[in-house]
């Protein structure tokens, strides 16, 4: 019983620094890509994660086209995305028929209202007092 206690001590610290190695703070672990995604309210910048607040205007738009496109229930939002089959989705995508959901797919759909808005949500930190 000790053995098997000593083997899983040992086994954790190793397997530990394994887990988290390479992910930056306010990431998470996914199992596509890179391995890790920011979590909700940052974007990635030189890899690290940057809150909203503290991001440029296009970091934000591109925030608010995967956020749209992460919600819609399907996998045909944008006239780019690609269905089940691997096929381009075009005039399918829900982007492009009239009425119902209109997901958000291009810059241009995200005014500088929106953006403001956004980075409002997220504010960057307030510098220590000195």
């Amino acid at each position: 019983m000790k053995a098997l206690a000593l083997a899983l001590l040992i086994f954790g610290s190793l397997a530990a620094p394994l887990v988290t190695q390479g992910i930056p703070g306010n990431a998470r672990r996914v199992t596509w890509g890179k391995g890790w995604e920011c979590n909700k309210g940052y974007v990635e910048r030189d890899e690290k994660c940057v809150i909203l607040g503290s991001a440029t205007d296009e970091d934000i738009r591109q925030y608010l086209i995967r956020e749209s496109i992460a919600s819609y229930p399907s996998t045909c939002a944008c006239p780019y995305s690609v269905d089940r089959a691997g096929r381009r989705c075009g005039g399918r995508s829900a982007y492009s028929r009239p009425g119902g959901r209109s997901p958000l797919c291009y810059s241009e759909d995200i005014s500088d209202e929106q953006v403001k808005a956004s980075r409002a949500k997220y504010p960057p930190p307030k510098p220590p007092s000195p």
